[in-house]
C-alpha cells in the first residue's frame, strides 16, 4: 500500500484522523476513548466467551440488599429480655434521656425495618417483571467488557442511531436511479465485501454511508456504481486494518473508473457526510442482542443471514438498526426453536417487546422467502458457501405470518422450523422440486386460493374436493402438507378435512393457527377424543365432507399434494369412480426405504395380487380420489380396521363393478417423525387378506 494516495494525509485534509484510525490502530487505540473499532473487539471477544458460566437468576439489586442486611443483622444490638432487670428512666428528665440508648435502637430497628420493606418491594418487582440474566455478570474481571459502562455505551449508541437513519422515502428525490438499482448495488457489494474477506462491520458501514450519501446527493446512475466502491473504500479505512488498495476496486468494477475517479468522489462523500462515519449499524446492536439470546453458532449464523438479507431491501430502512438487529435474532429463535420465542432477557436487553418486532420479522419472512429466487442471491451465495455451510443446513422453516383474507397480521409469528441433514434437503428437493440451497426452501408463507370461477384448464370449477387429512402426532408435517395443497389447487374448488386422534404433540393447536389463517370454511378441524383407528377416522371426516370428490391422503408428506391436480385431471378425462395412486407402473416408485422395507411392502402386495385380483397394480396405497357417493356406498360395507381398511375399500370398490383409474406417483418416507408401521400392522394385515378372501 505504499505509495497509494487513498493513505495519504494530504489529499483529504480533514480525513487525517480516519486513515490513522484505520492505519495506526494499534497504535492509538489505547488513547482513544471513542473509537468505535475498538468497541467492536470486545463485543467479539465477549460474545466469543463461553455462554455466561456465571450467569445468575436474580437481579444484582436483590443480591446487595441481602448482604447488606446479613452484615446489619451481625451487629444488631442484643434486646433485654422481659425477665432481666431493668431501669425505669423518666423521659421528662432531659439530662437523663440524652445519657439513653432506646431512642438510638428505636430509630435502628426502625430503619431496619423501612429497609426490609424496601427489599421486599424489590423482590416484588422482581417477580413482576419475570427473571432475566445479568449477561455481564460473567465478564467482571475481564477489561475488555467494560462491564461498568456497557450499559451506558448502548443507551448512547440507542439516541445516536437516529443520526444514521435516512428518510425511507429518499428515492423520491433521485431522478435517475431507483430502488431496484441500489438493490443491485448492495447485492453485488456483498459479494465483493465476501470475496475480499473484509469484516462485517465494514459491510454495515458501507451500506449506511451508501444511504446517507444518496439521500442528500442527486447522483446519476453511471456513477451509482462508483458510490458504491467508495464508500467500501471509506468503511475499510475506517474498520479495516488492511485496506484495499484502490486499484482492486476498479478492477473489481471491470475498470469501470479511473483512480481519479475514485479519490474525487471518496474527497465528496467524505465532506457530504461531514466527516462523520461513527453511526450506530445493526452490527453495533447485534453483538450485544445476540449475547443476550445466549446464541450458538447456529443463530448467530442464521440471524445475520436474515439481517443481510434485509440490506438489500430499500423498504427496511424504516426501521432504526436496534430493531433490525432485534427482529433478526427473533426470526431466527423461532425458525430454529421451532415455536415463539422472545425471553425476558432479550426484552431486556433490546428494550422491544415481541408484539413491536411482529412488522419487521414477518418482512425478513418474505425476504427469506425469495432468498435463492431471482438475480439477487448474493446473500444466499455467500451463506451457502462459507465454511460453515454444514452449520446452515436449515431447511423448511414453515412460516404462519398473515392472514391474507383480512389483511389482519396475527398477534404471534409461528415458525415451525426442521433441522435436516443434507440427504434430506436433497431428498426433499426430489419431493418438493425446489433449489437444494442450504435454505431451501425458503420461509414458506401460506396461500390462500381464492374459490375458481369460470372454466378453468383442468374444467374442475364446477366440482368441490375433500380432503380428508387423518393425523396422529403430525405437528411437525401438517403446517407443510397444508401448505403444499394451497399451492398446487390454486384454481381447485376444496376443503381439508383434519382429524386428529387426540394427539399429545399439538398438532391441534397448528391446526387452529391454519385456521386463522386460511379460514375455518376451508381448513375443518374434526378431532376425537384418542386414537380410533384409521378406518374410522375416514368415516369421520366423510361425515363433514361437502364437496362430490373425496380424497384421503397420509398427513406425514409420504403423498406430495403435487400429484392432486394429476388425479383430478385424470377423473376428468376418464369419467372414473375411482383414482388411486400407485408405485409399482411405469413413472411410479418409493423413495427412502431400506432395501429390507420395500421387500416386505412388494412381497405384500404381490400376496394380495394373487389371492384378490383386485385390478389395481397398488393394493396397499391409500392415496386416492373418489366420487363421494361411490365412497359412501364402498365404506359403508367395510368392517377392517387400520391398514388393511385401504386394501378391503379398494377390493370391495372392485368388486362392485367401479370404474378405477391409476396415477403414478413416488412414495417418499416420512421426512419428519417416525413411522408408525410395525410388527402389530403386518399382523393386522395378514389377518384382514385372510378376512378378504373369505368373504369377496
Amino acid at each position: 500500500m505504499a505509495g497509494s494516495d487513498e493513505n495519504n494525509p494530504g489529499v483529504i485534509g480533514p480525513s487525517q484522523e480516519v486513515g490513522l484510525r484505520a492505519g495506526a490502530r494499534g497504535k492509538f487505540a489505547a488513547a482513544t476513548g471513542q473509537n468505535r473499532r475498538a468497541l467492536s473487539i470486545v463485543n467479539r471477544d465477549v460474545v466469543g466467551a463461553p455462554p455466561f458460566p456465571c450467569a445468575v437468576k436474580k437481579r444484582p439489586l436483590s443480591e446487595k440488599f441481602a448482604a447488606e442486611m446479613a452484615n446489619k443483622q451481625q451487629m444488631k444490638p442484643e434486646v433485654p429480655n422481659e425477665s432481666d432487670d431493668f431501669t425505669i428512666i423518666d423521659l421528662d428528665d432531659p439530662k437523663e434521656s440524652n445519657d439513653t440508648e432506646v431512642p438510638m435502637f428505636e430509630r435502628h430497628v426502625e430503619a431496619m425495618l423501612e429497609e426490609i420493606d424496601r427489599m421486599e418491594e424489590v423482590e416484588m418487582e422482581d417477580i413482576a417483571e419475570g427473571p432475566f440474566l445479568d449477561i455481564d455478570n460473567g465478564d467482571k474481571k475481564n477489561p475488555l467488557a467494560v462491564v461498568e459502562y456497557i450499559d451506558d455505551l448502548y443507551k448512547f449508541y440507542r439516541k445516536a442511531e437516529s443520526t444514521g437513519c435516512v428518510p425511507p422515502n429518499y428515492m423520491a428525490q433521485q431522478h435517475d436511479i431507483n430502488e431496484k438499482m441500489r438493490a443491485i448495488l448492495i447485492d453485488w457489494l456483498i459479494e465483493v465485501h465476501y470475496k475480499f474477506e473484509l469484516m462485517e462491520e465494514t459491510l454495515y458501514l458501507t451500506v449506511n454511508v451508501i444511504d446517507r450519501f444518496l439521500s442528500v446527493h442527486q447522483v446519476v446512475r453511471k456513477k451509482l456504481q462508483l458510490v458504491g466502491i467508495t464508500a467500501m473504500l471509506l468503511a475499510c479505512k475506517y474498520e479495516e486494518v488492511s485496506v484495499p488498495v484502490v486499484e482492486d476496486l476498479i478492477l473489481i468494477s471491470d475498470k469501470a473508473y479511473s483512480r481519479k475517479e475514485v479519490l474525487h468522489m471518496e474527497k465528496l462523500m467524505i465532506n457530504t457526510l461531514q466527516f462523520n462515519l461513527s453511526s450506530p449499524t445493526p452490527y453495533v446492536f447485534m453483538r450485544r442482542f445476540l449475547k443476550a439470546a445466549q446464541s450458538n453458532k447456529k443463530l448467530e449464523l442464521l440471524s445475520f443471514f436474515m439481517i443481510e438479507l434485509c440490506l438489500v431491501e430499500y423498504e427496511m430502512l424504516k426501521f432504526p438498526p436496534s430493531l433490525l438487529a432485534a427482529a433478526a435474532i427473533f426470526t431466527a429463535q423461532c425458525t430454529i426453536g421451532g415455536f415463539k420465542h422472545w425471553s425476558k432477557t432479550c426484552e431486556w436487553y433490546t428494550n422491544y417487546k415481541e408484539e413491536q418486532l411482529m412488522d419487521c420479522s414477518i418482512m425478513m419472512v418474505t425476504f427469506h422467502q425469495k432468498a435463492g429466487t431471482g438475480k439477487l442471491t448474493g446473500v444466499q451465495r455467500k451463506y451457502c458457501t462459507s465454511n460453515e455451510g454444514d452449520v446452515l443446513e436449515l431447511a423448511i422453516p414453515v412460516i404462519l405470518a398473515l392472514d391474507h383474507a383480512s389483511s389482519v397480521k396475527l398477534s404471534t409469528l409461528e415458525l415451525h422450523s426442521y433441522d435436516v441433514t443434507r440427504r434430506l434437503v436433497q431428498e426433499l428437493h426430489r419431493y418438493t422440486q425446489t433449489p437444494t440451497h442450504c435454505f431451501s426452501p425458503p420461509a414458506l408463507l401460506p396461500y390462500k386460493s381464492k374459490n375458481p370461477s369460470g372454466k378453468t384448464k383442468m374444467d374442475a370449477a364446477k366440482n368441490k374436493y375433500s380432503i380428508i387429512v387423518p393425523t396422529y402426532n403430525e405437528r411437525l408435517n401438517i403446517a407443510l402438507i397444508v401448505y403444499l395443497i394451497f399451492k398446487h389447487l390454486r384454481d381447485v374448488d376444496f376443503e381439508i378435512i383434519v382429524v386428529d386422534d387426540g394427539s399429545p404433540d399439538g398438532t391441534q393447536e397448528v391446526v387452529k393457527q391454519l385456521q386463522t389463517l386460511y379460514g375455518e370454511d376451508r381448513i375443518l378441524l374434526r378431532p376425537r377424543p384418542k386414537k380410533l383407528g384409521l378406518g374410522t377416522a375416514y368415516i369421520h371426516g366423510l361425515k363433514h365432507a361437502s364437496g362430490n370428490f373425496v380424497v384421503i391422503m397420509d398427513a406425514d408428506l409420504s403423498h406430495h399434494p403435487k400429484y392432486l391436480p394429476s388425479f383430478i385431471k385424470k377423473q376428468l378425462d376418464t369419467g372414473a369412480s375411482i383414482v388411486t395412486g400407485t408405485r409399482y407402473v411405469k413413472g411410479g416408485g418409493v423413495h427412502g426405504w431400506n432395501l429390507m422395507r420395500k421387500l416386505t411392502s412388494r412381497g405384500a402386495n404381490v400376496l394380495a395380487q394373487t389371492l384378490l385380483w383386485p385390478g389395481v397394480s397398488d393394493l396397499t396405497g391409500s392415496f386416492r380420489l373418489y366420487k363421494k357417493s361411490v365412497l359412501e356406498d364402498v365404506i359403508s360395507s367395510c368392517v377392517s380396521k387400520g391398514y388393511v381398511f385401504q386394501m378391503e375399500m379398494i377390493v370391495r370398490a372392485s368388486r362392485k363393478g367401479n370404474h378405477i383409474e391409476e396415477v403414478p406417483i413416488t412414495f417418499v418416507d416420512r421426512v419428519f417423525g417416525s413411522s408408525k408401521l410395525g410388527g402389530s400392522e403386518i399382523v393386522e394385515y395378514l389377518k384382514g387378506l385372510v378376512y378378504l378372501l373369505m368373504t369377496t
